[in-house]
């Protein structure tokens, strides 16, 4: 984790108990990270940031040099890609869907679980949505809410008013812009 606001618990891969997260630990394959209420942080996957707003579950499903899989099970995640190269998966699933990123750019997904829906919101970039038997294609400045794992059920929107969690993630993005070790 190299960035945290508030309250964020940690599970190790293969353990069920959770400790507050140190700054600058490296994750692995099957950790879990929690933001608690009014909390936000980011870690670094490559040249990828992903940030967690408040109340956000995530799981590291996959890593390794050519994927990066996430799993957001609630809450609220800002995808942020400096550089995407050949051959290179960066997927965000849901209880719904799996969300496969094609290209650099900033991405927002929130996911809902209790009342069934994601949201995924394109500030920059495109990317392809898989449900089940079915796949959707968003682009820049497009958000589609989805209701159904058929991908069948969805509402597509305009990119939603900036809130505190998407000024978090550009004042983050500011910051890797102006980092020389970050470059």
């Amino acid at each position: 984790v190299t960035d945290y606001q508030g309250s964020i618990s940690y599970s190790p891969a293969g353990e069920s108990e959770w400790v507050g997260v140190v700054r600058n630990r490296p994750l692995i394959m099957g950790d879990r990270l929690w933001s608690d209420q009014n909390s936000q942080a980011e870690f670094q996957v490559g040249s990828s940031a992903v940030r967690l707003a408040s109340n956000t579950r995530v799981e590291i499903l996959d890593l390794n040099d050519n994927i990066a899989q996430i799993k957001v099970a609630e809450g609220s995640v800002n995808v942020r890609i400096r550089r995407l190269y050949k051959g290179q998966i960066v997927e965000v699933d849901t209880p719904m869907l799996a969300f496969s990123i094609n290209r650099s750019g900033s991405y927002r997904i929130d996911v809902d679980p209790y009342d069934g829906q994601t949201t995924i919101s394109v500030w920059k970039g495109a990317g392809t949505v898989y449900g089940d038997g079915a796949n959707f294609r968003i682009k820049s400045g497009e958000a589609v809410a989805f209701y159904d794992v058929y991908l069948r059920d969805y509402e597509i929107y305009g990119l939603a008013a900036e809130d505190d969690f998407d000024r978090y993630a550009y004042e983050r993005d500011q910051y890797w812009e102006q980092s020389p070790s970050l470059q």
